[in-house]
């Protein structure tokens, strides 16, 4: 069932640009702090109650250069762990800093969903590596927007 909100932070290039409708997706590395809040069990279960610690790295090394480890897809990985993207996330709350609500530049925008892959170096994608990709929809609304 969607109905969480993700939170994330941008510096000010990037919060402008997906405000203005121009960046569709934002990118995050594939780590265990990032794999813990966009993936979950099949059956939707935490990973990390699933998984220990050193489990979860290698299922992220795994997402990030799969060849490597012998895999034939991002798919095949998720299947071997059982694990799949997030699909509570109804909407991502983008923010610009770390001020206080009443006062931080941010908007709330639809999440269209989670995916792996390289990202657009346009966008920000820097290096070679998969990267979580997280996929926007339309702005919902804004606050404290000059």
């Amino acid at each position: 069932m969607k109905n969480k909100i993700l939170t994330l932070n941008l510096i000010k290039q990037w919060f402008d640009l997906t405000l203005q409708g121009i960046k569709k997706e934002e990118y995050r590395d594939i780590t265990p702090y990032w794999a813990k809040r966009l993936l979950c069990m099949e059956n939707r279960g935490s990973i990390s109650k699933f998984y220990g610690e050193s489990i979860i790295k290698r299922i992220c090394s795994r997402l990030i250069d799969f060849k490597l480890y012998q895999y034939n897809s991002i798919e095949e990985v998720l299947n071997v762990f059982q694990i799949k993207f997030k699909e509570e996330y109804q909407n991502t709350d983008v923010r610009n800093g770390y001020k206080s609500l009443n006062k931080v530049p941010r908007f709330i925008i639809e999440n269209k969903g989670i995916s792996i892959g390289k990202g657009n170096p346009d966008w920000g994608y820097v290096g070679e590596d998969n990267v979580f990709i997280i996929h926007h929809g339309k702005i919902i609304e804004s606050f404290n927007i000059k």
